[in-house]
């Protein structure tokens, strides 16, 4: 008997248990587990680590965007207002913290204003890698879609407090940032606090009235989360108009939007000048050791006579982190394939490698899959799943009547 002809049946005033109800939605609609692959013969993996107690290399708000009219000014005025002393260095293990406080009323600030948003550059990749932050990153990036930007600043600028600094377009600017125009526009900024986090400043930046970088900056360490690339006709990613589908999904434990689908998400890279993006094969590198800007990172080559067992009973990368948040610091580890023409690897959830012998080669490189295809980190069940599946329990015998209709369209659908 097919699950829709038992749906039927209970609709019609089967003397069917609710049982069969439990079951069909079970088998219907439950993620299986995802187990482990079988891997015949020895298995290859890497694990890497970061030292957090790695100084932030460019964590300064006041210096990666001096150019913004009043910005080094307010962080200043805020900081003596706040009896906060400020500090010019900082740890890696800081700059994560701060971000993460920032990325929870940034994004809902974002949903609340109802405007096309995204995680971009960096944070994208860290997604695609393993579903939260590079460790040596220093700001998480956010792209808005371009008519949806004036709401943002709109919303700085008339808020409670909000203050506005304007400057003459013969203001002297530094050439990293202007260098692709003769003369610098006409530019204003708004600064506002962040409503229920008096630690946390906005600030709207607006060039001939256009809104073109917004900032969400911990006014104690300048820690900043970034929205926005600058307006550049070099980057089609940043002045695009286009609605972009997305979804949401965690990183770094905050319910966020990306792209929807893999083609959207490899979409908002540029070829060619993003490092690291292999578009065609929808991979991103990874170095297996730090050097420069990635100082602290270093990965351990692992050969295993079997698939090393799990360290957690965790069922997905998500669940690690929601429920253990230092998980978030590492050790990060993959599965690797080493047969094809450049080093593949894959996500996973922590391992064991007691059993294992460590690898002395020359791997500098790999190129990672996206984490929520790996089999090695399955990911949760879709909200909607899950809350179907919450309806074997939960729902009382007057609604089955609905809770069958939407396990049999969500059939028909698969």
């Amino acid at each position: 008997m097919t699950y829709i002809t038992r749906c039927l049946l209970l609709l019609l005033g089967s003397s069917s248990s609710d049982a069969v109800v439990q079951e069909m939605m079970q088998r219907a609609l439950a993620v299986e587990p995802a187990g482990e692959r079988v891997l015949e013969g020895e298995s290859q993996w890497l694990s890497c680590t970061f030292d957090w107690s790695t100084p932030s290399h460019a964590h300064l708000a006041s210096q990666q965007w001096g150019g913004i009219p009043g910005l080094s000014d307010q962080l200043k005025k805020r900081r003596k207002h706040q009896n906060a002393a400020g500090s010019s260095t900082v740890t890696q293990s800081v700059v994560f913290e701060r971000l993460q406080k920032m990325l929870a009323p940034a994004a809902a600030t974002l949903n609340e204003l109802n405007v096309n948003w995204y995680l971009s550059e960096g944070s994208a990749i860290g997604f695609l890698r393993n579903k939260t932050f590079i460790p040596w990153d220093e700001d998480v990036d956010i792209d808005v879609k371009m008519d949806d930007r004036s709401r943002i600043c709109t919303f700085i600028s008339q808020g409670e407090g909000a203050e506005i600094t304007s400057a003459s377009a013969e203001a002297s600017w530094p050439t990293r940032i202007w260098d692709f125009v003769s003369q610098a526009p006409d530019e204003s900024s708004a600064f506002r606090l962040v409503p229920g986090h008096p630690e946390l400043l906005m600030v709207g930046y607006l060039q001939n009235g256009i809104c073109n970088k917004v900032l969400w900056v911990d006014i104690e360490t300048e820690v900043a989360l970034d929205i926005d690339h600058w307006v550049d006709s070099q980057d089609p990613v940043a002045n695009s108009n286009k609605f972009l589908p997305t979804r949401q999904a965690l990183f770094m434990n905050v319910q966020v939007n990306v792209p929807e689908g893999i083609e959207g998400i490899w979409g908002i890279f540029q070829e060619g000048i993003e490092e690291g993006i292999d578009k065609h094969l929808k991979q991103v590198s990874m170095k297996t050791s730090g050097a420069g800007k990635s100082a602290g990172w270093s990965c351990t080559a692992y050969k295993c006579p079997a698939v090393p067992t799990l360290t957690s009973s965790a069922a997905s990368l998500d669940d690690l982190y929601r429920t253990n948040p230092s998980a978030m610091h590492g050790p990060f580890d993959f599965q690797i394939d080493a047969s094809t023409s450049h080093t593949n690897a894959q996500c996973s959830l922590p391992r064991d490698f007691s059993s294992c012998s460590a690898k002395k080669d020359d791997l500098e490189q790999v190129w990672v899959n996206p984490c929520e295809s790996s089999p090695w980190a399955p990911q949760r069940q879709s909200a909607t799943q899950a809350q179907i599946l919450s309806l074997r329990s939960t729902t009382p015998p007057p609604r089955a009547f609905a809770a069958l209709l939407l396990a049999a369209a969500t059939i028909a659908a698969m």
